[in-house]
């Protein structure tokens, strides 16, 4: 559910900035109440449920100007604590002032973000900025641990299957050589939202993916082990040569913030917290690194795994259904106005778009020498996954059968959001 902040924060949404702008120290928080007994519970975006309250300023002035709740039906958020198509969410905002608030290690590459003298669970937004690309594409990716976790997280991060259900993808990397990137795509950064006092732990796998992997005793996975803490951000490298930082945001999250929020998981554009009625405008940016032509565009989903609805408008079709891709790709659910996105070898280009409506996620596709690739392998023909999200909206496709040489540069596209009507 999306709404204007004013319909639950109104009361106190002037005490967030003072003359001079937003006030860094005043984070925004959201609880559940108990309307029996008044008791109050942490209804904040929490990273590991992916439900929560969430606040965004959207055109940049200091002040949250949209507001989402996602609750999880029987489970977070949800009172009678039923999976019964019912959600019952009684619920309140306030904001707390974390003067404190800081990077911390609990040891072994793991860093916690909180006030130390105040645990508060308020929202904390963080950047994360990719300073040095390897010579390899590598995924970058990390998990939230919530402080219960944080004595058993050597534990936790040797089991597979649980990292694979925890795990995040922070950046993909592409190389650092024969790399043509869009104008204004060479930034590689991606915003989070935690609550104060949970911990970061970060991992990296050299030219593949955490899915690709069937043991963590693979060469090519690796956990960062060692951060440097300085001028109030922590840096992490590795032996291949990432280096990244993180940084706390003194201000809400933005727009393109709140649309990259599943690409942690998906390489998608995530309009869901708009209506079909509203609409999107901005720019995209493309540059290519290839010998072959691509054309790609987008479709659209019901969720970040891909999942569409039939011409019929009752069936759901997921990738690996046999008429997955005549249906995702049918002429009513591709986005016009980010369709045929191609560029010369070697060169970059941009374009304006507006129009674009929300409602629903927007999935990628490239048409590359008589194939269709998609992002998700199960519905391309060679069941491999052909793009990776690099950072805030920020996409590379492969564009080889099978993967080729799986460098993901062959075509850049960069995406800037910035305004909703």
């Amino acid at each position: 559910m999306s709404s204007d902040p004013n319909l639950v924060a109104a009361e106190f949404l002037a005490d967030l900035r003072d003359p001079f702008g937003r006030l860094p120290a005043r984070k925004l928080l959201y609880y559940a109440l108990n309307t029996a007994t008044g008791a109050l519970s942490p209804l904040s975006y929490d990273p590991i449920t992916g439900a929560g309250a969430r606040f965004f300023d959207l055109n940049n002035d200091g002040t949250p100007d949209f507001f989402t709740l996602s609750l999880i039906d029987g489970g977070y958020g949800d009172k009678d604590g039923l999976a019964n198509g019912v959600i019952v969410d009684p619920s309140v905002a306030g904001f707390v002032d974390l003067a404190n608030l800081q990077f911390t290690s609990a040891g072994s590459g793991t860093v916690t973000v909180s006030d130390p003298s105040n645990a508060a669970p308020a929202a904390v937004n963080l950047r994360a900025t990719l300073n040095s690309r390897p010579n390899s594409s590598n995924q970058i990716g990390y998990v939230v641990l919530n402080a219960a976790e944080v004595a058993s997280a050597d534990a936790l991060l040797s089991d597979l299957n649980w990292l694979r259900g925890r795990a995040q993808t922070l950046f993909s990397t592409l190389e650092s050589k024969d790399v043509t990137l869009p104008p204004a795509g060479s930034a590689f950064a991606r915003d989070l939202q935690l609550i104060n006092g949970q911990s970061l732990r970060f991992f990296e796998v050299v030219d593949a993916s955490l899915q690709q992997l069937s043991s963590l005793s693979d060469s090519r996975f690796r956990l960062l082990s060692s951060a440097a803490f300085a001028n109030g951000q922590v840096a992490f490298s590795s032996t291949s040569g990432v280096r990244f930082s993180l940084a706390l945001l003194p201000g809400d999250l933005g727009l393109n913030a709140l649309i990259s929020t599943a690409q942690g998981r998906a390489p998608v554009l995530d309009l869901s917290a708009f209506t079909a009625a509203q609409s999107l405008s901005g720019s995209v940016v493309l540059g290519r690194e290839a010998d072959f032509n691509s054309s790609a565009g987008f479709y659209r989903s019901l969720d970040a795994n891909g999942t569409v609805i039939a011409a019929d408008g009752i069936t759901r079709l997921r990738p690996g259904d046999s008429a997955y891709a005549a249906e995702a790709l049918r002429s009513s659910n591709l986005i016009a106005q980010l369709g045929n996105l191609a560029v010369a070898d070697n060169q970059t280009t941009s374009r304006s778009f507006s129009g674009v409506s929300g409602g629903s996620f927007l999935a990628p596709f490239a048409h590359v020498n008589g194939n269709t690739f998609f992002a998700y392998g199960a519905a391309s023909t060679d069941g491999f996954s052909h793009f990776r999200a690099l950072g805030n909206n920020l996409f590379g496709l492969e564009d080889m059968v099978g993967g080729g040489d799986r460098d993901f540069d062959d075509l850049v596209i960069g995406f800037n959001f910035d305004a909703v009507a």
